[in-house]
């Protein structure tokens, strides 16, 4: 209780000033009854709460306790709660949430069969890419090679990176850049039509050497060397070589061809060179190779000493089948030149000298006429002389009249041949003539059927 001084007041009655509630005290007070001071106050005890219902203001769950609460039913304040722990989770079965892919990863979750919340998860790795289809980036150009790549059907990431081998160039003409000769090498190279570089560049072989014939510049003696040389028509290199010494002297016509190493003025079927050359010594001997006995057209004469040796070539004119003969045969062959079925180059050239039987520097009707008319004995071909020997010589002039084939003068009117003039053949000679020619056709058909060998180059 307060009090205030009463002097000069009159106290009056106590009043309630403030009800007293459950929530707070009430206040009694004492005024003056002249001014209504307040002079004294007594304050008023709160009533005791009376409780009502327990409310619950919030359930228990999976992770929040829950709560209820007693409310006085007067004033209506909380006078009492009471709490209660939480549930915790009620985990279900692992779920995958997200599904993995080539670019991220995927997520398994395990979800609380109360709340539906997550209380658990692990992480799916990526899955592999999915490789797609092969895609050129880059063609290829005879220069660079393409690019191909291969990327993914899924993400479209790139997966792999190949390479296109470059294209083959298309080949135009060669072109000659330097020409070859005898002396240096050429250029050649090849252009491509595509993209114009020059992709292929070769060298050019030189040329071989194109000499003419052999020159004597001395000849050589039995003892003595020699010297011949040629000259290059191309780039006029000469090349010059030593003859050696023969190592004997040539005897009964023998004659020898220096520019081509031939010896020819053998008589037909001889066997050696004996009797056609004087040995310096007894250290010399004679050999021979391409022979069957008799020495002919393409037969080899080696003359030997020690270590040292000549080789000679033979040439029988007229024998152009090697045998040692010259016959009606031979102009078979003869005859083929003559005519161009056989040219110089188809045979070696001991072969070809042999066919100019008459020595003229060409191969003609004549050569043939001579060989035929040797075959049947009545010509003979001479070995030694040369063709300007021959043109003075009356045995030849004889013979050349013999096979003259131009046409005969005519006779006057009632002019007859004169006794001596008419040659009498007889028949049993006409026959002999006849069976020849049968028997060279023979021997042409026996000629074309198994190719007489013909020495070739």
């Amino acid at each position: 209780r307060e009090e205030a001084s009463a002097a000069g007041h009159t106290p009056g009655e106590w009043q309630i000033e403030i009800e007293a509630t459950c929530a707070h005290t009430g206040l009694n007070v004492q005024r003056c009854k002249k001014c209504s001071q307040i002079i004294s106050r007594e304050e008023i005890p709160s009533p005791v709460h009376t409780p009502g219902d327990w409310e619950l203001v919030r359930e228990a769950d999976c992770e929040n306790g829950g709560l209820s609460i007693k409310k006085c039913s007067v004033c209506l304040n909380e006078i009492e709660r009471s709490e209660t722990p939480e549930k915790g989770h009620n985990p279900g079965e692992w779920v995958v949430e997200a599904e993995p892919s080539c670019i991220s990863y995927g997520l398994n979750v395990q979800r609380c069969l109360t709340c539906n919340k997550i209380v658990d998860n692990s992480i799916i790795l990526k899955t592999s890419h999915t490789p797609g289809e092969w895609v050129i980036e880059t063609e290829p150009t005879c220069t660079q090679v393409g690019i191909t790549v291969q990327n993914c059907s899924v993400c479209n990431a790139e997966m792999n990176r190949g390479e296109i081998p470059t294209l083959a160039h298309q080949a135009d003409e060669w072109i000659i850049e330097t020409q070859a000769t005898c002396n240096s090498m050429g250029i050649k190279k090849q252009q491509c039509l595509k993209c114009s570089t020059y992709f292929n560049i070769q060298t050019i072989p030189k040329l071989n050497h194109s000499y003419g014939e052999w020159t004597i510049i001395s000849e050589p003696t039995s003892t003595q060397t020699g010297e011949k040389s040629c000259v290059c028509v191309v780039c006029s290199a000469v090349v010059r070589q030593v003859i050696s010494p023969t190592g004997f002297e040539p005897a009964n016509g023998l004659q020898i061809d220096f520019k081509n190493d031939i010896i020819y003025g053998l008589d037909a079927g001889c066997t050696s060179l004996d009797s056609y050359s004087n040995l310096l010594t007894d250290s010399y001997s004679w050999s021979y190779t391409n022979t069957d006995g008799r020495l002919g057209t393409g037969s080899t004469a080696v003359l030997t000493r020690g270590n040292a040796y000549s080789e000679y070539t033979i040439v029988i004119f007229g024998d152009v089948n090697g045998d040692g003969w010259y016959d009606g045969t031979d102009s078979i062959i003869v005859s083929c030149l003559a005519n161009g079925l056989l040219s110089k180059d188809d045979v070696s050239p001991a072969f070809y000298t042999a066919a100019d039987c008459n020595h003229d520097g060409v191969i003609d009707s004549f050569d043939v006429a001579l060989l035929e008319q040797a075959g049947i004995l009545l010509a003979d071909v001479d070995q030694s002389k040369s063709s300007d020997e021959l043109a003075t010589d009356a045995a030849y002039i004889e013979y050349l009249d013999l096979i003259d084939q131009s046409p005969e003068t005519e006779l006057e009117e009632d002019e007859t041949p004169k006794t001596e003039d008419k040659i009498e053949t007889p028949e049993t000679e006409e026959f002999s003539i006849i069976e020849f020619f049968i028997e060279l056709i023979k021997k042409f058909i026996e000629f074309i059927l198994s190719y007489i060998p013909v020495p070739l180059k």
